[in-house]
């Protein structure tokens, strides 16, 4: 299963903002050791910090809309808190009949971890 990694991201000062990404990134490893494929948005952070000291700001509209192009990829939403953005997200994935998902313990295990060696 595709899912979509939604949950605050924004957030004052910059510490705030990089716990709300180690939080994505721990649930994206509990998925990948589920056995499912994983979109987390909240990496595009250092995308759009590279950016900004290339001097090439991109809206924060923008990057709502890449994010709902990742999220009509996907199968399923984990839904790790909300935000003004996830609320969309979330909004989102109800319009598409996405599952969601309120903690990643209740995402189904479809492998042992093992079935990631395989080609």
């Amino acid at each position: 299963m595709r899912i979509y990694i939604a949950g605050p991201y924004s957030a004052p000062p910059l510490a705030g903002r990089a716990h709300n990404i180690e939080v994505a990134i721990a649930a994206g490893v509990a998925i990948i050791q589920a056995g499912h494929t994983l979109f987390i948005p909240q990496l595009s952070h250092y995308v759009h910090e590279f950016a900004l000291t290339e001097d090439q700001e991109t809206p924060y509209q923008k990057w709502l809309a890449l994010d709902m192009e990742w999220l009509r990829l996907c199968d399923a939403i984990l839904m790790l808190g909300k935000s003004p953005g996830a609320n969309l997200e979330l909004d989102a994935a109800k319009r598409i009949g996405l599952k969601i998902f309120w903690r990643w313990d209740d995402i189904p295990h479809v492998c042992d971890g093992s079935c990631h060696d395989r080609p």
